[in-house]
């Protein structure tokens, strides 16, 4: 078989793969030479049992409402290998915001595959929505993240350092926003 990589958006049905992949990915966060890319500590283990209806619930959550999510994933073959997670805000006043989190596996790095995430979730969030920023958070040691936000024309708003303690190491968190509306951004970032 070839290798393909294809991109979903994914359904309630598919929360169960998700929370897998998910559970994989944090363990890749801070070992096999990974910086740390997640807020979870390996002593308090992704609750599966928890996140899987949660998943579904936020996922058939209108997205004109208060604390929807929508995720479209990447799978090599039949493998969930990827995802990138838009998250409505906590308020009707916020939804013309979307919160973005996202990761690859380690093996699947390095090819592409974050641009095009970022991409798809972008030509989503024009077709679907009257959302104009994208906003995200990314530890300051991730380099490769960093890099690939700014490529794609993320600004940075802020730092917060000491926002997480992950395994008693202090995490410095950088806010980042990308404009989507029409026009030229409106404000200085």
């Amino acid at each position: 078989m070839t290798d393909t990589y294809s991109l979903q958006l994914l359904g309630a049905d598919d929360a169960e793969d998700f929370v897998q992949h998910i559970i994989e990915h944090n363990q890749e966060s801070g070992t096999g030479g990974d910086v740390i890319f997640m807020p979870y500590s390996r002593n308090e283990p992704y609750d599966r049992e928890k996140n899987i209806p949660l998943a579904q619930k936020r996922w058939s959550t209108p997205i004109d409402t208060p604390t929807w999510r929508r995720c479209i994933a990447v799978f090599h073959n039949t493998r969930m290998v990827g995802h990138a997670e838009l998250c409505g805000g906590l308020l009707r006043s916020d939804l013309h915001r979307v919160e973005l989190g996202m990761g690859l596996l380690r093996d699947h790095r390095g090819q592409g595959l974050g641009t095009r995430l970022l991409e798809t979730c972008i030509e989503w969030i024009r077709a679907e929505t009257d959302i104009v920023w994208m906003d995200l958070g990314v530890f300051a040691d991730n380099a490769p993240a960093i890099a690939l936000y700014r490529r794609m024309g993320f600004v940075e708003r802020g730092r917060t350092p000491d926002q997480y303690r992950v395994d008693g190491t202090q995490i410095e968190n950088i806010s980042m926003s990308l404009y989507l509306g029409p026009g030229d951004c409106p404000w200085t970032l």
